[in-house]
């Protein structure tokens, strides 16, 4: 019988401990401000990209989540899409009716910035009103970007 009991309490402290085991497993997510003008979409894009040959590549099957920006240019992206693994990702822009697999390397209009993330991670990023958007960009919780 006392083996029995110690069983039933094993069972009970794993089933209470749970919630705080997948608590610590979270997602984390990419949040912050962005001051874009009104020939830009309020659409910000994640690209999950596999390797180095693959950075300047866009497609539909690329992208892996978007969000909208609020009229502040306010944003939160939730990263559970993105593998636990640290990965290189790309965040983008794009001109107003322009279709969001668009690209533009360099000019004022450049509209991405690569970041280094996984799941759980916690990244704010904001912006200046300077041309490119993610020109000068201010990046927290990344401390390899410094």
């Amino acid at each position: 019988m006392h083996g029995f009991l110690r069983y039933i309490a094993s069972i009970f402290i794993l089933f209470i401990g749970t919630p705080f085991i997948s608590f610590a497993n979270g997602i984390g997510h990419i949040a912050g401000q962005l001051t874009i003008d009104e020939s830009w979409e309020r659409t910000i894009y994640v690209s999950l990209i596999d390797n180095f040959s693959s950075e300047y590549t866009i497609s539909n099957n690329l992208i892996v989540t978007s969000t909208m920006l609020d009229e502040l240019g306010n944003f939160k992206i939730e990263l559970d899409n993105i593998p636990t693994k640290w990965s290189l990702l790309r965040l983008h822009l794009v001109k107003s009716g322009v279709a969001p697999n668009s690209l533009t390397i360099g000019s004022l209009d450049e509209n991405f910035m690569f970041l280094i993330a996984k799941r759980d991670s916690e990244i704010k990023i904001s912006n200046t009103e300077d041309l490119p958007i993610f020109r000068g960009a201010r990046i927290e919780g990344a401390d390899y970007m410094g």
